[in-house]
């Protein structure tokens, strides 16, 4: 594997998991607060304070990893294992288990092609609701690199995932 080809597939994982912990953010801050001013008050912010004090806080946003579609089960497995490494490293809670609650489901569709300058990886990411509504989308490609098999995923290492 060339350097050239780890670096693009080192891309590829950066820009998802920094896409999916964008998208998770403005799902959570949009969430928050429909008013018109930051502080969600129409009126006094007199007020603000006895009303943080009275009122527990909200549980943090949680968020559950769906097996990832169209990878073989290793390198999806890998995947998700990364991504929910990188969002708690953000300090966004993932759930352990499918019985956890989640405010957030992030589910990946991947597929990997054989082209002529290498192979290309394209992707989608939805984050979905409790109820399975979709509220946002991610969707993108990268070329990974060559390979003499004729299973394209082999151009998709654990060495290029880990980069």
């Amino acid at each position: 594997m060339t350097t050239i080809h780890a670096a693009a597939a080192s891309h590829l994982l950066r820009r998802l998991a920094f896409a999916a912990l964008a998208t998770i953010f403005a799902a959570g801050l949009t969430a928050c607060s429909s008013d018109s001013n930051i502080l969600g008050t129409s009126g006094d912010n007199s007020q603000l304070l006895s009303q943080t004090a009275v009122q527990p806080s909200p549980a943090p946003t949680q968020i559950s990893i769906a097996p990832v579609i169209g990878a073989p089960e290793a390198v999806g497995n890998q995947l998700a294992a990364q991504l929910a490494q990188g969002l708690q490293q953000k300090n966004v809670s993932v759930a352990k288990s499918p019985s956890d609650r989640a405010d957030f489901t992030l589910r990946g569709y991947i597929v990997a092609a054989k082209e002529k300058d290498g192979t290309k990886v394209s992707y989608i990411w939805d984050v979905t609701d409790p109820t399975g509504k979709r509220v946002h989308r991610i969707t993108g490609e990268e070329v990974a690199g060559k390979t003499d098999s004729r299973d394209p995923w082999t151009a998709v290492t654990s060495e290029v995932m880990e980069s």
